[in-house]
């Protein structure tokens, strides 16, 4: 293992977790213990509840996203399209070709193939967006691909409590 890039604290692994759930924390730090009870009745707490059972899905997403590289690709590639749209069709063009070549996941390079295809279409470029559609038929694998664990993960029997 290289010494420079092996990081053996804990705290730095789970820095953006963390920071997803301090605010949850806080929270919960100064909420009042004698009027816990009381609230737990009203329709505001189970709103809040709601709000946080939400918020705690949100991060267990998006933590299995950064887990995967093929899915944290994929993101990438969706939010660079967000950024692109306040933009021009040409710059995204641009931007995702010079990408391609450089891209080694081929999820990735599927997901930028996509994204160019549209834009390719968006433009009038008929010919250039039919190329990339070819090379993502003629690309696929003959076998199927590994089934994905749907999410939530299925549960079986009873929760620890």
């Amino acid at each position: 293992m290289n010494p420079i890039t092996t990081n053996t604290n804990p705290l730095t692994r789970f820095r953006l977790p963390a920071l997803m759930i301090a605010p949850a924390l806080v929270i919960g730090l100064f909420a009042r213990p004698a009027s816990a009870q009381q609230s737990l009745q009203g329709p505001e707490s189970m709103q809040f509840i709601e709000a946080m059972r939400g918020y705690l899905e949100l991060i267990d997403r998006f933590s299995a996203i950064a887990q995967d590289p093929a899915s944290s690709g994929v993101a990438a590639v969706l939010s660079a399209g967000e950024i692109f749209r306040n933009r021009t069709p040409e710059e995204a063009i641009n931007f995702y070709t010079k990408l391609l070549p450089e891209t080694k996941n081929e999820a990735v390079q599927r997901a930028i193939r996509i994204q160019l295809a549209e834009l390719y279409k968006n433009t009038n470029q008929q010919e250039k967006a039919l190329e990339q559609l070819r090379t993502l038929i003629t690309s696929a694998p003959a076998e199927p691909p590994m089934p994905r664990m749907p999410y939530p993960p299925p549960t079986t029997g009873t929760p620890n409590r």
